[in-house]
């Protein structure tokens, strides 16, 4: 006997003394097919559920009022997913491929659904659960022309995560303390300062006498103090690596040795600011591993802005002279003279 007889086939007319024996054979299995399918889908289904669901004889119509109870919990579940998959994030208790791994299985789950979840949406949700050491990637997904497949993008943050793992990050903990009597030999992270300035000796790897430019450093206050000596500074860090600090100012009668930011970001690092940490990792070595790419220096010109470096006296210059020419060429006044504007001579501007 087929046990499906009831699902696929409607009840057909009811039998009588003039129906045949083929026909009377054939209605005893239906209501023999009809009684075990609403037996075995009473028997599987939640109380709950099933006392929400309207009394029928028929197995095809009692399914059909199941489903429609269903509509409610699909859109339920659907909702539940959607969120999920949008707010799910990498938080590298297991690894990168299990993650996208799972949120794949979300969206697999969101398309049985019927919910279009297409692939480039799909690796542009991945990537953007990513943390902060995978910023690099979203650069270039976002720069490059064609789209990344899936199995692709699984590919690239898997190897990347690896080359992170292999190379650890040189990390630099910096503490703010209120302590009045601060050791002399700590050096403080400041990003006002536009070069390293230290007070002590301790951690030269070399050093040579300033030239004529090089001979004082200019503090916020006006003052002049007198440089002694630059060179290269090797700062042990407590993560066990070693911050190299280049061209570093020994100046002793600062009272605290200072670290640029600005001075560490032109050479590559990458700052990740938190309530109490800094971490720094160089972001050079990864461009060039995985990109053709080369390094044209200093910029010197930057969205309308000339920029100017004096690294003698730690000057960064900006300039808007190009874009200043073009507003008096467009208005035909290029060619006007100039004049003296009514300013007492002495006097200094500061935004």
């Amino acid at each position: 006997m087929r046990l499906d007889l009831a699902l696929e086939v409607n009840k057909s007319d009811a039998i009588t003394s003039q129906s045949s024996v083929g026909a009377k054979a054939y209605f005893n299995k239906w209501v023999k097919s009809n009684k075990l399918c609403m037996m075995i889908m009473r028997l599987s289904m939640d109380k709950t559920i099933k006392n929400s669901i309207p009394q029928c004889d028929n197995a095809n119509d009692y399914l059909a009022a199941v489903s429609k109870k269903f509509v409610v919990f699909d859109k339920a579940e659907k909702s539940n997913y959607m969120r999920l998959l949008t707010t799910t994030t990498y938080d590298g208790t297991t690894g990168v491929r299990e993650h996208v791994m799972r949120m794949t299985n979300l969206a697999m789950r969101l398309r049985d659904m019927k919910v279009d979840i297409p692939n480039s949406y799909l690796v542009w949700l991945i990537l953007e659960s990513l943390p902060d050491q995978f910023s690099a990637l979203k650069t270039s997904y976002n720069v490059v022309k064609g789209e990344w497949g899936l199995n692709e993008m699984t590919a690239i943050v898997v190897q990347q995560e690896e080359m992170m793992r292999k190379s650890t990050p040189l990390a630099l903990v910096y503490f703010e303390s209120n302590l009045v009597d601060v050791p002399l030999n700590s050096w403080w992270i400041d990003t006002g300062a536009s070069i390293h300035v230290t007070n002590s000796l301790q951690g030269f790897k070399s050093k040579r006498r300033p030239n004529d430019g090089e001979v004082a450093v200019y503090m916020d206050n006006g003052e002049k103090a007198l440089v002694e000596f630059i060179g290269v500074v090797n700062l042990p860090l407590a993560s066990g690596g070693a911050l190299v600090l280049d061209d570093v100012v020994y100046v002793p009668s600062l009272r605290r040795s200072l670290i640029s930011v600005s001075k560490l970001d032109s050479s590559g690092f990458v700052f990740h600011f938190a309530m109490i940490w800094i971490l720094l990792h160089e972001t050079k070595r990864f461009w060039f591993n995985n990109f053709e790419m080369k390094d044209l220096g200093e910029a010197s010109f930057a969205l309308g802005i000339e920029i100017h470096h004096d690294k003698s006296r730690g000057i960064l210059r900006l300039s808007q002279k190009h874009y200043v020419n073009r507003i008096l060429e467009r208005f035909y006044i290029s060619m006007c003279s100039a004049g003296d504007a009514s300013i007492v001579k002495g006097d200094k501007l500061s935004m």
